[in-house]
């Protein structure tokens, strides 16, 4: 027989990198979604900071479900983690871009709404293709 090969998400660190990496994008492509839509069909800034809000917790929730589903224990860790990476990478951009980093509502926020995603991705059925 042979080797059988390792999965990305066997390894702890690169797998929190792969989460929170989709966990942005998923957050961005929502910031994007919200942003159109404030333009062409609510034209109001009054919404933004909860569209802003919604998108983060998508995000996060999503990251760390992934994450959650293919490491199968360890939830919240996991959501944490994935939440707390995603802060990082969004402080840095704002330190860089802004001169100012985020608060710690949104470090909350992103936090609990990661360990949300990940207890729910570890309860959740196991993929058909999981290979370990």
């Amino acid at each position: 027989m042979g080797k059988r090969s390792s999965s990305v998400w066997s390894g702890k660190a690169v797998s929190m990198i792969i989460s929170a990496l989709l966990g942005l994008g998923i957050a961005v492509g929502c910031t994007a979604f919200f942003s159109v839509l404030i333009r062409f069909l609510l034209k109001d800034m009054g919404l933004a900071r909860v569209l802003v809000s919604a998108s983060l917790i998508a995000g996060a929730f999503s990251g760390s479900y992934i994450g959650g589903k293919y490491h199968r224990h360890k939830g919240l860790l996991i959501g944490a983690l994935c939440g707390t990476a995603m802060f990082a990478v969004l402080s840095a951009i704002g330190l860089v871009t802004g001169g100012h980093t985020a608060g710690i509502g949104k470090l909350l926020l992103l936090a609990v709404s990661g360990m949300a995603g990940g207890v729910y991705g570890v309860n959740s059925k196991r993929p058909k293709n999981f290979t370990e």
